[in-house]
């Protein structure tokens, strides 16, 4: 399939809200949307958008981008931004459980966010010069200015867009800071309920025995893990288990087994928790892999 130029109609079910540039009337804001995944929905095939960015920070859950034959895996807090023109997908991966802002900037634009042409050529020049193009953030300040701009921009009114541009310029300068952070900060505690779960994927999990691990209360160990990894930890061991899964059921291992083997309490509940992350049952992903090979 050739890549096609993606361009968002305005739409808003409640889940997946669109807003274009008629709509936010900010110039060089081509469109700004927010959307809730509730459970997985079909990859994006490979697209661009025509003389513009676009940027997308996750709230919370997972994403994958690949551009360049490059594959750069979002959690929560993560920032990824496409160049204009720059054909990106998200594979064969689908859209799994997540919360996302994404927007476009037009860079084509007069008047671009309100700034003169000086600001506008600088802004643009420090954009181009932003690798990687995975950004680790770590504080809940980006999604605090997301949703601050969605909350001023969602009611459309007109006296509110110069303060909303503003608080995406500051977001904007804030996102070149952070692309010279190369590494993702996670505490000692976190890290520690982490390197559990990763090595002991096949057992029942509780979560009462990660916040011991952590040496923190539950409600605060669930609280700190959503923040710094964008999961909940029962999302995280659930996603792991999901991955690990694939392997034994590609080996030809049946579901009922695997199930069983990964601390399941039942094939029902392991096929549920599958499709909410692939968007397919167990069988029907074993018959596309089949059918991809």
């Amino acid at each position: 399939m050739n890549p096609i130029n993606w361009k968002d109609p305005p739409f808003d079910d409640g889940l997946r809200i669109i807003k274009t540039e008629d709509q936010l009337n900010i110039p060089g804001l081509r469109m700004f949307g927010k959307h809730s995944v509730t459970k997985a929905i079909p990859a994006l095939y490979p697209h661009y958008h025509e003389n513009a960015f676009e940027i997308t920070y996750l709230c919370k859950g997972t994403m994958t981008f690949i551009t360049d034959n490059q594959t750069h895996h979002l959690s929560g807090g993560d920032i990824y931004i496409s160049f204009p023109d720059e054909v990106h997908s998200t594979g064969a991966v689908p859209i799994s459980l997540n919360e996302m802002y994404w927007f476009q900037l037009d860079i084509g634009s007069e008047n671009f966010l309100f700034v003169g042409n000086e600001w506008k050529k600088r802004l643009i020049d420090d954009l181009r010069k932003v690798n990687p193009r995975l950004i680790n953030t770590n504080t809940g300040e980006m999604q605090r200015l997301m949703k601050e701009f969605f909350r001023l921009t969602y009611n459309q009114d007109e006296d509110e867009r110069f303060h909303a541009a503003s608080i995406l310029i500051y977001f904007l300068n804030q996102l070149i800071a952070y692309s010279q952070k190369q590494e993702k900060y996670i505490s000692k505690d976190i890290q520690a309920a982490v390197d559990y779960i990763l090595e002991n994927i096949y057992e029942t999990i509780s979560l009462d025995s990660l916040a011991n691990i952590s040496g923190l209360s539950l409600s605060r160990f669930k609280q700190k893990f959503c923040q710094q990894l964008g999961f909940t930890p029962r999302e995280y061991i659930n996603f792991h288990k999901v991955e690990t899964s694939k392997a034994l059921l590609e080996n030809g291992k049946n579901v009922t087994d695997t199930a069983i083997e990964l601390g399941f309490s039942t094939s029902n509940y392991f096929s549920s928790v599958f499709k909410r992350f692939t968007t397919l049952s167990p069988t029907d992903y074993l018959k596309l892999k089949n059918k991809l090979l």
